[in-house]
């Protein structure tokens, strides 16, 4: 490593000597779980346990946020992440969806080479109760983590670690959230229109409830009642790739109930005496497709390139102060 000069400018000039292979940790970090979100992961959500969606708390209190890096629309966020990523407390990266995104820490990114000591994902496929027993792993030195948006208010971030938004908010309350996490550090935005088109794309999966009915439908096929357990999971949940979105499964579930068309107990019944009635009747629907529409602008008006307004702009009114 020296120093290059031509003309007027001067340059790190760097000089390879030697390259060999870097071998793979001999013992997986601390926290790392299943190579995949599938069924099969012994630490994956279950169907009428842990499912429930919270209900959110509104706040007009005012939110600070220490040190914004825009870096929106510059490209891939891996050299980013490794850049950071052994540096202070390491790096959170908050998400749309963890199941679809994690391809970018156990492709791309090997968390072993790049200093930290240990690796967590945080996503609503996880079961909640192991998760918090994974953070917990976080402690004590820089971390790799991916979170989605939903669970970042209940994520417990380690100090001085770095909150790299890969993919834009889909609402004013996720925005805050992120904001609030990341008091007293940096937020670094990464965002582009790939990451813009997906947010939107994991939205939908999540509020347009009809996929999820027709699934919940159709395993409830007969009118004996579907116990839950590990049979009832894989019908809803998937048996093959990626597990559906447990929320959506959810909204869905409450909305056939709301129609009379399905009861819930021990496990779900599909009610054969209820007279067929369109999923667009049930409020639920309704406020899925209201969520969705607006979810959809939020993310539009998020900005893809350095410079862009920044999401705070659009709640500026709900106390987000940037500085």
């Amino acid at each position: 490593l020296g120093v290059g000069r031509w003309q007027d400018n001067v340059a790190p000039d760097v000089v390879v000597e030697d390259v060999r292979p870097v071998e793979a940790a001999k013992e997986p970090l601390r926290g790392t779980c299943a190579p995949a979100c599938t069924i099969d992961c012994p630490a994956r959500v279950r169907i009428g346990h842990g499912v429930a969606r919270p209900g959110r708390v509104e706040s007009d209190a005012q939110i600070r946020v220490g040190r914004i890096r825009d870096r929106r629309g510059e490209g891939s966020v891996v050299p980013i992440v490794a850049a950071l990523a052994g540096a202070d407390g390491g790096v959170v990266m908050v998400v749309a969806d963890v199941a679809r995104r994690r391809g970018a820490l156990d492709e791309l990114l090997e968390p072993s080479r790049l200093g930290t000591e240990a690796v967590l994902l945080a996503g609503v496929r996880c079961d909640r109760t192991q998760a918090v027993e994974r953070r917990a792993l976080a402690r004590g030195g820089p971390v790799l983590a991916m979170v989605e948006y939903r669970l970042l208010s209940d994520f417990e971030l380690p100090p001085r670690v770095h909150l790299v938004l890969v993919d834009p908010p889909s609402s004013p309350e996720e925005w805050r959230d992120a904001c609030e996490r990341a008091a007293g550090s940096w937020l670094h935005l990464t965002w582009g229109p790939a990451e813009a088109e997906f947010a939107q794309s994991a939205l939908r999966e999540r509020l347009d409830l009809r996929p999820a009915a027709t699934v919940i439908w159709r395993a409830l096929d007969g009118a004996a009642t579907r116990p839950f357990g590990d049979d009832l999971d894989a019908d809803l949940l998937g048996s093959e790739g990626v597990m559906r979105d447990p929320d959506a499964l959810a909204a869905a579930t409450g909305a056939l109930i709301e129609l009379g068309l399905v009861s819930s107990g021990e496990g779900l019944t599909r009610v054969a005496s209820a007279a067929p009635r369109p999923l667009a009747e049930s409020a639920e629907a309704t406020l899925g497709v209201a969520t969705l529409q607006e979810g959809l602008r939020f993310i539009a008006g998020c900005g893809i390139l350095r410079g862009d307004p920044l999401p705070g702009s659009a709640v500026a009114d709900r106390g987000i102060v940037s500085l």
